[in-house]
């Protein structure tokens, strides 16, 4: 005869209940689908998304006040240029502090420490795509956060600059570019006048090179300094010097002194003498091409009379 079944003894109760939750919300699980409530909107993820939002631009630091990243006037007298970075882990400082806000209990620290990589993760998103979604050129379909992989990489190291000086108002267009030692640019995530005369700028990455230059309506004829214009290229690809495109620079030092050839006499003011300056400039270009390029039109010389907008450029010492 078969023995009675017997059925299996019940597993022993849990030694700590308290430290079996907190495994389960610390869990990649439970960090995944907070991340999914976040994507699919509605109850949970739209209360995270607006948390998340507020500290992207946390981030970027729109709510700190000025005189907390300015001290003292003194560091920031008028005409001056600082450049800085972020402390990483001051912004950590700073969202850690923002997110303890209502924390009473332990209850409550546990449930700020549930999603807290979440939300970080998610407001780094929001930060490095903040000045896009503010000029309407962001993605509509972004790659969402995730905080098992991105952790706190989705926004790279953050610089920046501050600008106090008559340039700023002067000049509210003034561009900003700055790029890495590879030259390619980096994305500027704050670009903000704090006043009239101070300009904050805030770069995606460490630069290597930061390039003030005028506003691009700038544009115009003229010299530069000395009387003098750079040369440009008049041929167009394959005779064109080492390959240059029509119209660009053909060396910093290939110049040429336009104000020799101004009229003479009296009365004459500043009025360029062309049956001066055509030849002189036709032999000049001809050197610098290292063949003749031809007769010059009206076309090709308001092309070498171009004046680009003045720029100004600042790199490290050793180019970072």
């Amino acid at each position: 005869p078969r023995a009675a079944w017997t059925p299996p003894a019940p597993a022993a109760p849990s030694t700590d209940p308290a430290g079996g939750i907190k495994a389960v919300l610390r869990s990649d699980a439970t960090r995944a689908a907070l991340a999914t409530a976040m994507e699919t909107g509605g109850g949970l993820g739209d209360h995270l998304t607006r948390v998340a939002q507020w500290l992207g631009r946390l981030l970027l630091l729109y709510p700190v006040p000025f005189t907390h990243l300015v001290p003292d006037e003194r560091m920031l007298p008028r005409e001056s240029l600082r450049f800085f970075h972020l402390d990483p882990t001051w912004l950590d400082a700073l969202v850690s502090g923002a997110l303890s806000i209502g924390a009473q209990s332990s209850r409550d620290t546990l449930e700020d420490q549930t999603v807290a990589a979440t939300i970080r993760a998610a407001a780094q998103a929001q930060a490095a795509g903040y000045r896009e979604t503010q000029r309407g050129t962001a993605p509509e379909d972004p790659a969402p956060a995730d905080p098992a992989t991105d952790g706190d990489g989705a926004l790279g190291p953050v610089s920046g600059l501050l600008l106090r000086s008559a340039l700023v108002s002067g000049w509210p267009n003034l561009a900003v570019r700055a790029s890495d030692a590879a030259g390619a640019p980096l994305p500027i995530l704050r670009m903000d006048h704090l006043s009239p005369t101070v300009l904050l700028c805030l770069f995606d990455g460490l630069p290597a090179a930061v390039e003030l230059s005028e506003p691009q309506e700038g544009f115009r004829f003229g010299v530069e300094d000395h009387g003098l214009i750079p040369l440009r290229n008049l041929l167009p690809p394959p005779h064109a010097p080492e390959g240059r495109r029509l119209g660009e620079q053909i060396g910093p030092d290939v110049t040429f002194p336009v104000l020799d050839h101004l009229r003479a006499g009296a009365g004459s003011g500043r009025v360029l003498d062309l049956g001066s300056l055509i030849p002189a400039l036709t032999a000049a270009l001809d050197a610098a091409h290292g063949t003749a390029v031809g007769s010059l039109g009206p076309a090709d010389l308001a092309l070498q009379m171009v004046r680009i907008p003045e720029a100004i450029r600042f790199t490290g010492p050793n180019g970072d």
